[in-house]
């Protein structure tokens, strides 16, 4: 970006523009833009439910997107594919009825990569 015809970095202020530093005082960003510019690490990419152990290859080439699941499927398998997630950082899974309640919920670390 520029300002006042030399070329800036919006996030830091700093001209010749340096690594992204959202949180600089001299950044160009209002408090709040920069508040909702925020580096997010996480995102969810998709997530279903299977009848068996999903992986994360049949997961990303589209197997579990049937739009029904037999009635006598020996297990429902909540899974999530996300990118950005670490070892150590918390995930959570609620299933809620139609009124709001909490029917299953399940909270764990992640121990490393693939699907959740």
């Amino acid at each position: 970006m520029r300002h006042n015809g030399a070329t800036v970095d919006p996030f830091s202020g700093l001209t010749p523009p340096v690594a992204c530093a959202a949180t600089s005082s001299s950044s160009l960003w209002s408090a709040s833009a920069r508040k909702m510019l925020a580096y997010r690490p996480a995102a969810v990419i998709s997530v279903g439910i299977a009848s068996e152990r999903p992986t994360a290859s049949d997961a990303r080439a589209g197997k579990y997107a049937t739009t029904t699941l037999a009635k006598d499927a020996p297990a429902l398998i909540l899974w999530a594919d996300a990118l950005g997630v670490a070892a150590g950082d918390e995930q959570r899974f609620a299933i809620r009825s139609p009124d709001g309640r909490v029917i299953h919920e399940r909270r764990s670390r992640v121990e490393g990569g693939g699907l959740a």
